[in-house]
């Protein structure tokens, strides 16, 4: 084996090693109070979040959670931050503003914080204003709108190719 392709198999192996650490990482801290700053890389929340854009995370009790609010969760070893739709039983749902259905449920285990504010070219917009927790309330039955819309157009069209 030559020296050169260990180091590559290394670099490998500790990349892995990152990808797992780092989500147990931000969930650790958010835990512990403090607030986590993580770049966008992702579609899913445009236009109101884009790639490259930074969000403010901080962790809140649920029962602080609003519709519209927009959160930060974890599904195995990724990040997802998706709008906040509501909370059947014990599992919450949500959507990102681009898609045009609801997420699959998530357990509250994997909730891990609230987007306090989102940071786009070096400015800061706090979501914690009246004027922005109206704006998310808006956005967020308008989401919901969006995905019973879809979901009720999709089954029309099932219907009709039954026909």
């Amino acid at each position: 084996m030559q020296p050169g392709n260990c180091s590559l198999l290394c670099d490998i192996v500790i990349d892995l090693q990152i990808k797992e650490v780092i989500p147990t990482l931000v969930g650790e801290l958010l835990a512990k109070g403090k607030t986590v700053r993580l770049r966008m890389a992702r579609v899913s929340m445009t236009p109101t979040i884009k790639i490259n854009d930074y969000i403010i995370v901080k962790k809140i009790p649920l029962s602080q959670l609003r519709i519209g609010s927009i959160i930060l969760y974890q599904n195995e070893n990724f990040f997802y931050t998706h709008r906040f739709l509501y909370k059947k039983e014990k599992l919450l749902r949500t959507k990102g503003d681009r898609l045009h259905y609801i997420d699959p449920s998530i357990s509250q285990k994997q909730f891990l914080g609230k987007v306090i504010a989102i940071e786009k070219n070096g400015k800061i917009i706090n979501l914690e204003t009246l004027r922005y927790c109206i704006l998310n309330l808006w956005k967020g039955l308008l989401s919901l709108g969006d995905a019973i819309l879809y979901k009720y157009q999709k089954s029309n069209i099932k219907m009709q190719k039954s026909k």
